[in-house]
Order: structure tokens, then C-alpha cells, then sequence
């Protein structure tokens, strides 16, 4: 006697809906009720066809230059990050690359991604009209550009970390703080930092 959805339902005192959801891996229901699902279908041995099974993923855009994206470990550890969180949502994860605009346009429409991650906010228009058209949501890590007003970005503050730096070696007794880094044309942080300090040091004399 085969094993239903009914079946599994009943043991692990949820809907069938419920049950067919956690197949499909639908958001509306919680890690916690799809784990004692899952559990319950593979104490029965339930096998389900995953064939009509929409599959979740995520696509990672890199900036098209790759030399900075080897050389800088900051992008090896967002995508770290990135993975977790696919991993842990179930999510499939797409790297895209393009040595210019058309490769990575062409490289989206292969992935047919979801939404999509970019690691920096140097996009082309073309890009994102793109995404628009289509309805495909998408997110930018840093700050996003003046003029952008509909696109929706990820930043670290700055200058609220640099203030928090220099404070706490400040209470530690320290007088010369430098601050080592990345090329000063790539980092807004250097130039924060120097006013912060400069500015501590005035409060103090």
C-alpha cells in the first residue's frame, strides 16, 4: 500500500495542504513544521515526484571586473554569507558574471533566477530596466547611486563604524591611530576615519 499526502498529514498532525506545500517548499509555512514534515515523509519512506517541483533560487552578480573580485576577500565573504542563508532556505544559488553588460544579461536569462544579489552598485540602466520590465526583484550591497530612488541596497554606515573605532581605541589610551586599508579611490572609510580621528583629537586638547 502506497503512502499518501493524506498519510503523512495525519502522523504529523498538520493539513494536506501543508503537506503539499513543504514539498514545494512554499514560504507561507515555517522551517519548524517543514522539518517534522520532512521527518514524518521519511520515517514512512514517501516518495514524491520532483519533477513538477518549482525550484527557488538566487543569483549572485558579480562587478564585471574579476580581478578585484579575486583580490578583495570582502566579496568571497558576502557570497559566504549569501550561501548560508540559501542553504538554510533552501534556495539554489546562481554565480553571475559578464565581461560586459550583454555577457551578464545573457548569463541572467540562462540562470532564470528569482531575484538577484548585486555585489556592488555600479549597474547598468539597461540592467535594471531589465529586471523592471520582467517584475524580478533585486538587491544592491553599498550605496546605491544619487539618483536612485527605486532600488533597494545594503550599506554598512561608515562613519558610525569608523566613530566607534577610534572611540574605543581612544579609551584605550592610544594617540597615533592610523588606519590600513584599500586604495584610497575604492574607500570611503579612509577619509571618514581620518575626519573622525582628527576630530576626536580636537575634542580632547
Amino acid at each position: 500500500m502506497s503512502i499518501t499526502i493524506k498519510d503523512i498529514a495525519k502522523k504529523a498532525g498538520v493539513s494536506p495542504s501543508t503537506v503539499s506545500r513543504t514539498i514545494n517548499n512554499h514560504y507561507s509555512i515555517s522551517e519548524e513544521t517543514k522539518e517534522k514534515v520532512r521527518k514524518v515523509m521519511d520515517e514512512l519512506g514517501y516518495v514524491y515526484d520532483k519533477s513538477h517541483i518549482k525550484k527557488h533560487d538566487v543569483g549572485v552578480v558579480f562587478p564585471r571586473s574579476m580581478v578585484d573580485v579575486y583580490e578583495n576577500p570582502f566579496y568571497l565573504e558576502i557570497v559566504r554569507g549569501i550561501s548560508y542563508m540559501c542553504n538554510k532556505g533552501r534556495y539554489s544559488l546562481h554565480i553571475i558574471t559578464g565581461a560586459d553588460t550583454r555577457e551578464m544579461k545573457t548569463s541572467m536569462e540562462i540562470a532564470d533566477c528569482e531575484g538577484y544579489i548585486f555585489l556592488n552598485t555600479k549597474i547598468e540602466s539597461s540592467v535594471t530596466d531589465y529586471l523592471r520590465e520582467r517584475m524580478i526583484p533585486y538587491i544592491m550591497i553599498g550605496k546605491p547611486p544619487m539618483n536612485s530612488i527605486t532600488s533597494v541596497s545594503v550599506d554598512t554606515d561608515n562613519i558610525q563604524a569608523g566613530y566607534e573605532a577610534v572611540k574605543y581605541l581612544l579609551k584605550k589610551g592610544h594617540q597615533k591611530i592610523g588606519y590600513i586599508g584599500e586604495k584610497k579611490r575604492c574607500t570611503i572609510f579612509y577619509r571618514s576615519t581620518s575626519w573622525l580621528y582628527t576630530s576626536f583629537i580636537r575634542s580632547r586638547l
